[in-house]
């Protein structure tokens, strides 16, 4: 028996014995999240408009910051934190999506700026003249360096909050620019060391240079999320 998510393991079981259910409550998560962030949003000064259904899909999020004529265009993504292989490789696949979900609405925005203007309840003018960008926006998980894309970062909630709200209070902009430069990662040698591993299975040892990590120091988002040359 896996012991060690026993939130995790309920929503598995629940997926198996009450799938009508199961389904019925995911359905929700997306409704649930953007009543908590759209209130939130608006008290920083940003337009707000969501969710948008278009030729290209849904937008989940349209949000623009007059202030600095940028604006982003995010795909919002709830995943189960994996801990299974198989869930791994899942996580990475729903992310793709969501990166590919998020160029779509980003090309329907620019052709149909009129429209993105009426939904935000600002001038054309302001989305026209406006940079807009696409990221993908997860509750939890960010995956693996595999599923990365500078072009659509991924963003979990914390660090939007963190760079948005205390203890940084920046710009949408800013928060975009970390995301795209994953300047949010621990570094070595600051957090860690690579280390070898040593380990013997059927009598023959196995000695892996530089593949582990030792911890070195804790990771601070006061300290750590690295705002140099950005504002």
């Amino acid at each position: 028996m896996i012991l060690s998510n026993c939130e995790r393991n309920t929503w598995d079981l629940l997926s198996l014995l009450r799938p009508a259910l199961h389904s019925d409550l995911r359905n929700r998560k997306e409704s649930f999240w953007l009543g908590e962030l759209k209130p939130w949003l608006a008290q920083l000064g940003l337009k707000v408009a969501g969710p948008i259904k278009h030729g290209d899909g849904d937008t989940d999020l349209l949000i623009l910051d007059p202030s600095n004529r940028f604006g982003v265009v995010w795909q919002m993504k709830w995943l189960t934190p994996p801990d299974r292989v198989r869930d791994v490789a899942y996580t990475e696949k729903e992310l793709g999506v969501g990166i590919s979900q998020a160029t779509k609405s980003l090309s329907w925005i620019r052709s149909n700026a009129r429209s993105a203007a009426h939904h935000l309840g600002v001038s054309l003018s302001q989305v026209r003249d406006a940079e807009i960008k696409p990221i993908v926006l997860s509750k939890n998980t960010i995956g693996s360096g595999w599923v990365n894309d500078a072009s659509v970062p991924i963003s979990n909630e914390r660090l939007l909050k963190w760079v948005m709200a205390a203890p940084h209070h920046k710009s949408l902009r800013t928060w975009w620019q970390v995301c795209q430069g994953r300047r949010y990662l621990p570094r070595r040698p600051r957090h860690f060391r690579d280390i070898d591993m040593d380990a013997t299975f059927g009598g023959i040892r196995f000695i892996g240079k530089g593949f582990g990590m030792e911890y070195a120091n804790a990771w601070e988002p006061s300290t750590d999320i690295d705002l140099t040359g950005i504002h």
